[in-house]
């Protein structure tokens, strides 16, 4: 009969048991040489880790290690960092972990100047515990136009934004998305040659169909 796995996960996973603040971790030293596969039949209690070694070719006298995986039993954060920073051996990161505010989950594209001031000021009474203020999509005139302001939602620039993000002791936050370009963009039109073409032609590629349309930067070009 075939197995019934509910979960798969690759490299590392974890259980919670209920009420508990604590998990359990389970995660690979190295993924170099195959994937480490950890999957749990829920309905038959089972938890099964497997290696994929499809392909692996040995010659006589050598020598693989199959499995070095880590079973670590502590709070989230802790168990991770023991995890990634003591077994795997990343380097930890050389800034903290950053919170604050975006403005894409209220408003997405529709923000103006005069919305994010109003924010701004509003944050005040959780300041303790804000690193950044970042103004997402809507701010620019089009997709891919990014050094050009929408001057209607914006009339003093982005430069004034920032600098009373700055007065308020925040790290200023903007978002892009660097390779997407508006169909109707500057950039668009006075770059042609910048973009993915279809094979085998000068049409450029519509990357995607965000933004009423967009072209996608070749990274390459």
């Amino acid at each position: 009969t075939a197995e019934v796995l509910n979960f798969t996960r690759t490299t590392y996973t974890y259980f919670r048991k209920k009420g508990s603040r604590n998990i359990t971790l389970y995660g690979s030293k190295t993924e170099r040489q195959g994937f480490t596969l950890f999957l749990v039949d829920m309905p038959n209690s089972k938890f099964i880790i497997k290696k994929d070694i499809e392909g692996l070719l040995l010659r006589a006298g050598d020598e693989y290690e199959v499995f070095d995986i880590a079973v670590i039993e502590k709070e989230f954060d802790a168990a991770f960092d023991e995890y990634f920073f003591d077994f795997v051996g990343v380097k930890k990161p050389k800034i903290s972990h950053l919170a604050g505010y975006t403005s894409w989950y209220n408003y997405f594209s529709k923000i103006s100047e005069d919305i994010c001031i109003r924010d701004l000021n509003g944050l005040d009474r959780a300041k303790e515990s804000v690193d950044i203020f970042q103004i997402d999509d809507g701010y620019q005139a089009a997709t891919g136009d990014w050094l050009i302001t929408d001057k209607k939602k914006f009339p003093n620039g982005m430069k004034y934004i920032a600098d009373k993000v700055h007065e308020k002791g925040y790290l200023a936050g903007i978002w892009i998305a660097p390779f997407s370009c508006q169909t109707d963009s500057v950039v668009a039109k006075e770059h042609p040659d910048w973009f993915i073409t279809v094979p085998g032609t000068d049409k450029r590629h519509l990357g995607t169909i965000a933004w009423h349309g967009s072209y996608t930067l070749d990274i390459y070009n």
